[in-house]
C-alpha cells in the first residue's frame, strides 16, 4: 500500500481516494521515502495540488505538524519551492501553528519563501498568516531575517512598510549598524532594488496620440513628474523614512549611493538629488552621478540637474573618471548595446547620440571640448571614433528605406494617373461626359484619386531628396529624420486614398446595395492600410517622437519634448484663426 501511495502521489492522482480512501487514511503519515517523507510531502515537492486537496480530508490538523528526516513540515516545503499554493492555504487554514514551525537553518515558511524570490507565496502567507483576527505576530528578531528579502523585491515593498511599522526600533537599529560597524543595512539593499514594478512601469509609458491629446486638450501627466514621484505610496514612504534618519555626517552613505549608481536606480537617485541633496558629496558622489547618467543615457537623472543647487554645477562639470574623460567625453562615447537596441531604426539611434553630445556641449564650456583624455583624444574625436560604424550602417538605412518607398511611391503614382481616363460605366454619347458624373461615389473617387496621386509624387519627392542628400553628421540630427518621417506619413496616406479609390469604384460599377457586403468591401480594403500602420507603428513611433524630442534634455521650454512642438503648433493655429477671423470682420465692415 506504501508503494501505491507514493506513486499515486507523484502522479497527481486524486482518483486513488475514491476507491481506496479507507485503507490510504490508515497510512497517511506513514513515512514512504528514505528521508522520511510522507505522501503529504512527496505530494508538495512533486506539485501534485489534486492529490493534496483530497489527502487533507483524510488527516488531522496535527498530522500536518510532521517533519521529515530534514525537519520539514511539507506547509515549510511548500513556502520553499512556491508550489500549490491554494494547498499550502488549505493547510494554513487546518493549522495555523505552520507558521511557526521553523524548518532549515532555523526560518520560518515566510523567510524561507521570501529568500527563494515567491512573491505570491509571501503575500498568500502574510495575508492568511498576520492579517486580520487571530494572526500570528513576528518577533523583531525575525522581522530583521526576513526584511532584508522584501526590500529587494518591489512587489513585497508593501509588506516590508506594514512590518517596519510594527517594529519602528528596527531602522533605527540597522542604521546604527552601517554607523559603527560600516555593515550593509537595508538602505544598501534599497539602492540596488529597482522599486518600481515592470507593470507599473509599462503603465507610465505614454503614446503619441495621448501626448497629443493632452496637448490640445490641456490634460495633465505623470511626464513632468521626478522618477521618484512615480514609484508606489509604499515605496517612497519606506525610502523617506529611512532617509530622514540619516545625518550628513554619515559618510558610509556615499557607499549607499555608489550602489545606486551601478545599479542604476534611478527612482532612488533621483530622491537623493531632489529632496535629500545634501547626503551627496560635491566633489565626487554628485560628479559620479552625473556622469554615469551621460555615459549610460539615463534621461530622468539627467534632467535632475535642473533642480540641483548651482554648488554642485562646477563639480559635475570639472569632472573626471580614471582615464581623464571629462563629461563630454563620455557623451561622446557610445551608448550601451541595451540603450541602442531600445531605438527603433538605426538613424534613430545616431540622433539620439548626437541630441547627447550635443546638448552636453551646450551646458559646459568651450574649452571642455579641447580638453584631451588619456588616450590624447578630444570629445570631437571620440565620439567620431565610436560611431564611425553606427553612421555608415544609419546612412545605409535611411537610403534602403527610402528606396523601398520610392518604388511603392512610383507604382501608386503610376495607377493614379491613369485612373481618371479609364471612366467607369461608360460615357453619355450625346454630352460626352462621364455616365456616373452626377454621382456623389463618381466624385469621391476623384477626389480620392487626386489626393493619392499628388501624396504618392510628393512621398518620392521627399525620398529622392534623402537619397541625395550629403549625409553629413548634423544632417542626422534633424534634416534626415524630418524628411523620413514626412515621406512615411505621405506614403501611407496615398496608400489609404488609394484603397479608398478601388473601395468606391466597386461600389459604383457593380451597384452593390446591400449593407453587408458594402462592409465585408471596406473592411477588406482597408485591411492592407491598417496592416502597413500596424508593421510600421514602431518606426513611425520612434521616427516621429525622437525628432520632435531633439534639443529637449536640458531646456525647460522643451522638456516635455513632444509636448512642445505640439504645443507651438497649436499656438500657430489659434493665431492664424484669429487674424482669419479678423480679416473677415474687416472686410464685412468695408462691404457694408
Amino acid at each position: 500500500m506504501q508503494e501505491i501511495l507514493r506513486n499515486a502521489a507523484l502522479r497527481n492522482d486524486g482518483g486513488i481516494f475514491s476507491r481506496r480512501g479507507q485503507e490510504i487514511a490508515k497510512h497517511a503519515t506513514d513515512s514512504l521515502t528514505e528521508k522520511d517523507d510522507n505522501a503529504l510531502h512527496i505530494a508538495v515537492l512533486a506539485g501534485s495540488s489534486n492529490f493534496i486537496t483530497n489527502l487533507l480530508e483524510y488527516m488531522d490538523p496535527k498530522d500536518l505538524e510532521r517533519l521529515n528526516g530534514d525537519g520539514n513540515t511539507a506547509f515549510f516545503l511548500a513556502a520553499k519551492y512556491g508550489r500549490v499554493r491554494s494547498a499550502a492555504a488549505r493547510m494554513l487554514s487546518m493549522n495555523r501553528k505552520l507558521l511557526s514551525i521553523r524548518g532549515e537553518a532555523e526560518m520560518l515558511p515566510i523567510q524561507i519563501a521570501a529568500e527563494k524570490g515567491h512573491i505570491r507565496m509571501v503575500e498568500s502567507i502574510y495575508d492568511v498568516g498576520y492579517q486580520g483576527p487571530n494572526s500570528e505576530n513576528l518577533s523583531e528578531e525575525d522581522c530583521k531575517k526576513l526584511l532584508p528579502n522584501l526590500v529587494c523585491i518591489a512587489d513585497l515593498i508593501d509588506i516590508a512598510w506594514k512590518l517596519l511599522q510594527e517594529h519602528p526600533n528596527i531602522v533605527d537599529t540597522n542604521i546604527e549598524i552601517g554607523r559603527t560597524t560600516r555593515d550593509e543595512t537595508f538602505l544598501h539593499v534599497l539602492a540596488r532594488t529597482h522599486l518600481i514594478s515592470l507593470e507599473l512601469s509599462n503603465q507610465n509609458e505614454e503614446t503619441l496620440v495621448q501626448i497629443f491629446f493632452q496637448i490640445f486638450f490641456n490634460k495633465s501627466s505623470h511626464i513632468n513628474k521626478c522618477p521618484h514621484e512615480k514609484l508606489p505610496k509604499e515605496a517612497l514612504d519606506l525610502l523617506k523614512h529611512f532617509l530622514d534618519k540619516i545625518n550628513r555626517s554619515d559618510e558610509w552613505m556615499e557607499k549607499v549611493i555608489v550602489d545606486a549608481v551601478q545599479h542604476e536606480n534611478v527612482e532612488f537617485l533621483s530622491l537623493i538629488i531632489c529632496d535629500y541633496s545634501g547626503l551627496m558629496d560635491c566633489t565626487r558622489t554628485a560628479g559620479l552621478i552625473f556622469s554615469n547618467a551621460i555615459s549610460k543615457r539615463q534621461k530622468d537623472i539627467f534632467r535632475l540637474l535642473d533642480d540641483l543647487h548651482p554648488s554642485f554645477w562646477e563639480h559635475i562639470v570639472d569632472y573626471r573618471d580614471s582615464e581623464k574623460n571629462n563629461i563630454l567625453h563620455l557623451a561622446g562615447k557610445l551608448s550601451p548595446p541595451e540603450r541602442l537596441d531600445a531605438i527603433c531604426g538605426v538613424a534613430q539611434q545616431l540622433q539620439e547620440e548626437l541630441k547627447w553630445f550635443k546638448e552636453v556641449s551646450e551646458m559646459v564650456a568651450v574649452s571642455k571640448a579641447c580638453e584631451k583624455n588619456k588616450a590624447g583624444k578630444t570629445p570631437k574625436a571620440l565620439f567620431d571614433e565610436e560611431h564611425k560604424q553606427l553612421k555608415g550602417r544609419a546612412e545605409q538605412w535611411i537610403k534602403g528605406t527610402a528606396k523601398s518607398c520610392m518604388i511603392v511611391a512610383t507604382l501608386i503614382a503610376t495607377v493614379g494617373f491613369g485612373a481618371p481616363f479609364t471612366v467607369r460605366g461608360g460615357t453619355n454619347e450625346e454630352s460626352g461626359m462621364p455616365r456616373f458624373s452626377s454621382q456623389l461615389s463618381f466624385r469621391i473617387i476623384l477626389f480620392a484619386d487626386t489626393i493619392s496621386v499628388v501624396l504618392s509624387v510628393y512621398s518620392l519627392l521627399i525620398f529622392l531628396a534623402v537619397q541625395t542628400s550629403r549625409y553629413a553628421e548634423e544632417d542626422f540630427l534633424l534634416e534626415l529624420p524630418r524628411k523620413l518621417v514626412f515621406g512615411l506619413l505621405t506614403l501611407w496616406l496615398s496608400i489609404a486614398a488609394m484603397m479608398v479609390v478601388f473601395c468606391t469604384s466597386i461600389f459604383v460599377v457593380f451597384k452593390v446595395d446591400i449593407i453587408w457586403v458594402q462592409i465585408l468591401l471596406s473592411v477588406s480594403a482597408s485591411s492592407p492600410v491598417l496592416h502597413f500602420v500596424k508593421m510600421n507603428r514602431r518606426l513611425l513611433y520612434d521616427v516621429v517622437r525622437k525628432t520632435i524630442e531633439v534639443n529637449s534634455i536640458l531646456k525647460e521650454e522643451n522638456e516635455r519634448g513632444v509636448y512642445t512642438c505640439l504645443e507651438h503648433s497649436r499656438r500657430w493655429l489659434i493665431s492664424w484663426i484669429t487674424c482669419k477671423r479678423g480679416r473677415n470682420t474687416c472686410h464685412h465692415h468695408s462691404t457694408r
